[in-house]
């Protein structure tokens, strides 16, 4: 029975090449965009799961509560980590660490790299591999360091690493204890280099104390320890809330299987992975619905064949069985088209998404879940043909009547509506994708980043800046130079050490603040709204601020010129000026409370404002500067412009996957249209062959045959229109700037999707109204 309905399989797919091409191909390109959005799926899954121990490591945070709001954060006091593992026996392991860029050397090699400082029990709570060193002594010797297997690659070649010295741009040598494997790119926390914490201190001039939040802290708890009563128990501990009342602080627990998808406060990256999810389901959809389509269309073409068999004794489940199997069957023969159309594309997919996704045979999950999403596939599109075909009577099919049956054609209009209502919606969300990345990358954020280049200051460049400006200035293609201790848009520091002039006692805002020099202003194109900037023509701005519009209304100043602030005990600084608001953090945040002060020695990066004339010769000259005055550093920069779009380039990359997705999608709907159009001019020749001989035109039998699918396509955008409209808002709501559902988005989709659908049909209504009448007459 079974080789009997694969044989007649066979012969229906070789009987009707063209619509069982546009079958196979549908399906192959539906399965093979599922497979990659499912491969990617479970690539971001995977974070984090290289370690052993990951169901109990935990990412401490805390929430500060302001009367201005609460914060969430996960930056930490340094004392904070021990103080927990010696309080809860819950805790079996902690660690803090903290990044910093810093210039490498051996011999004649000079790298900037990303180093971490960190506890050694780093390497007992996280799954670590050593490939040479003790792993247990890695951090013994205070000047010791851990290097990945690609820098000592990168320094030492093939020689063998431990005992070498690294000298780092603080001028202090570290000797080489330990080297292990590169850690994998889905790992939350990845590193190249790492030190003991405790030079932190030092280095960056850093408090280990409370009320310095500055670091990140893992605990590893105990096995048995459930989330919920280690949180508990932490919750309320802080150490210093004894002696400092209003630190109304709340410890809680991130698990780290959380932490690349879901943020703490909301969202995330697993909002992402639902889009595609869905995307992933829909184009499967539309591959079936194309299915289901060309299978009922065809009903006519086969109705004897189930008459004939339901004479001979065939009861109507051998019928089912029958066409299910053949779906079956087609299904599998699109998944070997689709496993080569992966196996092409996975390699400019990966480069693409920066991704290691794999393809393995070897894995049974992937084994199981193709065969799995095959049968289902399979059954999902060959159900309604199967039921509605196995129900002819045969007394009617054998007479020739049942192609004048309507349940079929309407249930093709159904799906023909639906299709393109799916078509639309994506037409619409990647139209608003694209809208809003426009809109974050050419937004007027209050700051000039074009011509802006930046360079990391390390070791003795801070100390030697003022003898670097006056050199570099001398170059007509300079206009500007400044310092800033953190980049303007990527302001992270905060507190609620604020005071100031008729603060009431209960108030506690939280403040983020800034570091520069006289230049900033100028360099950055920054607008006063009062007062003025810093200047060295006034010797006392040293102990001035500037604030933003938003931290003067927050604190309540009407005229905030002259009044003062202060932070900690007997630090003073009166408001000079209020800068108008611009945005210092991702545009998902509101613009919140700033404060800027003079203070070039905490400065960590050199800004340069280039003009036009020419940017080559500008950079060619700093680096010759540079490398004269700092030979030991090498001269690596940064266009501000580019790292602001780095900003959102997990956004960008996603709205192009959508992009992709979404075309793929359309094309596979594109593709049943197009079968079902060149059904219906076959099922009309000899009708089409009587309009041509009675003087109909051309563009007459067109119109007669487009006219059916125009319709359909305007219920689909009626239907559309405020589906689109829920889900862009629900896409822009993560966004505290967004851009403007605006009428046009709408508009335009639907003439995309008319212009789809005439696409589609005009070559077969064409072809079909061209036809010679004699042959269309003759006919059967």
């Amino acid at each position: 029975m079974f080789k009997n309905y694969i044989i007649i399989a066979i012969r229906n797919i070789l009987r009707q090449k063209g619509y069982s091409i546009i079958n196979i191909l549908g399906l192959a390109v539906g399965l093979a965009s599922v497979i990659l959005i499912l491969l990617w799926v479970k690539y971001e899954f995977s974070y984090d799961h290289s370690n052993k121990n990951v169901d109990r490591i935990y990412r401490l945070g805390q929430t500060i509560s302001y009367s201005s709001g609460p914060l969430n954060t996960f930056s930490m006091p340094g004392p904070l980590s021990a103080a927990v593992k010696e309080n809860f026996p819950e805790v079996e392991e902690s660690f803090r660490y903290s990044h910093s860029g810093m210039i490498l050397r051996y011999k004649e090699k000079k790298f900037s790299e990303e180093i971490v400082y960190a506890d050694k029990e780093l390497f007992s709570v996280l799954t670590v591999d050593f490939i040479a060193g003790d792993p247990n002594a890695i951090f013994d010797d205070y000047f010791s360091v851990v290097i990945s297997e690609k820098i000592a690659q990168k320094y030492f070649g093939g020689e063998n690493a431990i005992g070498k010295i690294l000298k780092f741009s603080s001028d202090k040598n570290f000797k080489v204890s330990g080297v292990y494997k590169d850690l994998p790119l889905n790992s939350s926390l990845r590193f190249d280099v790492c030190i003991p914490f405790e030079h932190l201190e030092k280095d960056r001039d850093t408090k280990i104390e409370y009320g310095w939040n500055f670091c990140g802290t893992y605990v590893l708890l105990k096995e048995g320890i459930t989330w919920d009563a280690a949180e508990a128990k932490l919750k309320n501990f802080y150490p210093i809330a004894s002696e400092r009342p209003e630190s109304n602080v709340e410890l809680w627990l991130w698990p780290m299987t959380k932490m690349h998808l879901y943020n703490y406060s909301g969202g995330g990256m697993i909002a992402t992975i639902y889009m595609f999810i869905l995307i992933a389901s829909v184009i499967l959809i539309m591959a079936c619905i194309n299915f289901m389509n060309l299978a009922t269309a065809r009903s006519a073409k086969r109705s004897k064949e189930i008459g004939l068999r339901k004479v001979m004794g065939a009861n109507r489940k051998h019928l089912v069985n029958q066409f299910i199997g053949e779906s079956i069957f087609t299904s599998f023969l699109s998944l070997f088209v689709a496993i080569l159309l992966v196996y092409l594309i996975l390699p400019s997919f990966n480069v693409f998404t920066e991704k290691e996704l794999v393809f393995d045979f070897a894995d049974p999950v992937i084994i199981g879940g193709l065969i799995a999403l095959t049968l289902i596939t399979g059954m999902i599109a060959g159900s309604y043909p199967a039921l509605y075909l196995s129900s002819f009577r045969p007394i009617i099919v054998l007479k020739g009547f049942a192609s004048k049956g309507k349940s079929g054609a309407m249930f093709r209009k159904v799906l023909v509506v639906f299709q393109f209502t799916l078509s639309i919606v994506l037409i619409i969300g990647t139209i608003i994708i694209f809208k809003q990345l426009s809109f974050i990358q050419d937004r007027d954020i209050g700051l000039q980043n074009d011509n802006v280049i930046y360079i990391r200051m390390r070791g003795e460049v801070n100390e030697k800046f003022e003898v670097l400006k006056p050199m570099l200035l001398t170059n007509p293609n300079i206009e500007y130079i400044s310092r800033t201790s953190s980049l303007p848009f990527m302001i992270g520091s905060t507190t609620g050490s604020i005071g100031w002039d008729g603060k009431a006692e209960e108030e506690h805002i939280q403040l983020s603040f800034s570091s520069v020099d006289y230049d900033f202003e100028k360099t950055m194109g920054m607008k006063m709204a009062e007062g003025r900037y810093f200047s060295e023509e006034f010797g006392t701005d040293s102990s001035a601020v500037v604030i933003n519009e938003n931290a003067a209304k927050v604190m309540g100043f009407e005229n905030p010129v002259g009044s003062w602030l202060s932070w900690g005990e007997g630090s003073r600084f009166t408001i000079i000026g209020v800068v108008k608001d611009y945005n210092f953090r991702p545009m998902s945040e509101e613009i919140s409370p700033l404060v800027i002060f003079e203070a070039p020695e905490y400065c960590q990066f050199i800004l340069i404002k280039l003009n036009n004339s020419d940017v080559k010769a500008a950079i060619a000259s700093i680096e010759e500067k540079w490398d004269e005055l700092f030979p030991n550093y090498p001269f690596t920069y940064t266009f501000m412009e580019d790292r602001y779009r780095e900003m959102y380039e997990r956004e960008e990359k996603s709205g192009e996957l959508f992009k992709y997705f979404a075309f793929l999608a359309i094309f596979i709907s594109s593709l049943g249209l197009f079968g079902l159009t060149s059904f219906l001019a076959e099922q009309k020749t000899r009708e089409i062959g009587i309009r041509k001989v009675l003087g109909s035109s051309v563009s007459g039998i067109v119109r007669i045959m487009s006219k059916e699918f125009i319709m359909l396509i305007i219920i689909a955008n009626i239907i559309a229109w405020p589906l689109s409209w829920y889900l862009g808002r629900q896409l822009l709501d993560d966004y505290a700037y967004r851009t403007e559902m605006s009428w046009w988005v709408f508009l335009g989709a639907t003439l995309i999707s008319f212009a789809i659908a005439l696409l589609t049909i005009s070559y077969q209504s064409i072809k079909a109204a061209r036809s010679k009448p004699i042959d269309a007459l003759k006919y059967e």
